[in-house]
């Protein structure tokens, strides 16, 4: 795994650590980034470059992600009178 820190951007490289931090699998990182998937999120991190065959995410983009995730969730859970 990859890690910088760049100006107090902590990046962090696709693999295994990545698919561990949000329970899923490299298909399903590819499918929430492909316009054309029906599983597409337009507000799911964008990957970025860290060379030829390298990407990665900014991990704050991924925490403030699933943060937003949770927040639909509650959200949603307190106006339907759920949890």
């Amino acid at each position: 795994m990859i890690t910088a820190t760049t100006s107090n951007t902590k990046l962090q490289q696709h693999d295994d650590s990545a698919n561990i931090r949000l329970k899923t699998t490299c298909p399903t990182f590819y499918d929430k980034l492909n316009p054309l998937s029906p599983h597409f999120d337009f507000t799911f991190p964008k990957l970025i470059n860290f060379g030829a065959s390298v990407t990665g995410f900014i991990e704050a983009e991924i925490e403030n992600w699933l943060a937003l995730r949770i927040a639909v969730r509650r959200n949603a859970c307190s106006t339907e009178g759920g949890l």
